[in-house]
């Protein structure tokens, strides 16, 4: 239920369902992540940010370790949030998000080589 009323953009009806779902089991890593996307969405990092730590400690899950890179680019920490991204690719390199934000970060830090390499390793083989 609260991912529909965050899809329906009823945002604080979603938060309160994912609080009272932390409430009732504190070891449900989805509604860690899902506290985290609402207060990422929101522009509210540093909550973000721990939403996602407790929801990658509970289970490491690629889209939560590629959310925590997110939030700590969107924080100026660069080395961290690329650590995140490879994690979350060694996970599953079938994903094409994961290669795809390590090569931006490659890019922002203007290494050609790497970018080059995460963007290749990223897109599919074809069949």
């Amino acid at each position: 239920m609260g991912v529909v009323h965050f899809r329906k953009g009823n945002v604080p009806t979603a938060k309160l369902i994912w609080q009272s779902v932390v409430a009732k089991d504190p070891t449900y890593a989805v509604a860690f992540y899902n506290l985290g996307v609402i207060d990422f969405y929101d522009k509210n990092y540093g909550p973000a940010l721990d939403y996602f730590h407790k929801a990658i400690t509970i289970q490491k899950i690629r889209r939560g370790l590629v959310m925590l890179g997110r939030t700590e680019l969107s924080l100026g920490k660069k080395k961290e949030a690329c650590e995140h991204f490879r994690e979350g690719y060694k996970i599953d390199r079938d994903r094409t998000d994961v290669g795809l934000y390590l090569a931006s970060d490659y890019k922002r830090r203007r290494h050609r080589t790497g970018a080059v390499r995460a963007v290749n390793s990223s897109i599919p083989p074809r069949p």
